[in-house]
């Protein structure tokens, strides 16, 4: 994953075709995987291949029951 490539919310549902209300709430269940840029208050960003990924899984019931998939990225590295 590239820092670089990562989209914001707006670029994400653009992509998909679906509401950012939709996006951050996806987010915040763990079914869309992202990160978390700066403190907390940053933005969250996504990668458009785990996304990709992600919705595919999740047609399949996880053995685990599933995980919160959020990141926190130091954008000083």
């Amino acid at each position: 994953m590239d820092a670089d490539s990562l989209l914001t919310t707006s670029e994400l549902a653009a992509k998909l075709k679906v509401t950012t209300g939709s996006i951050y709430k996806g987010a915040q269940s763990g079914k869309i995987p992202s990160y978390r840029i700066g403190p907390k208050s940053g933005g969250l960003r996504f990668d458009l291949k785990e996304v990709l990924r992600a919705m595919r899984r999740s047609t399949q019931v996880p053995a685990n029951g599933g995980s919160h998939a959020t990141h926190t990225l130091d954008a000083t590295h």
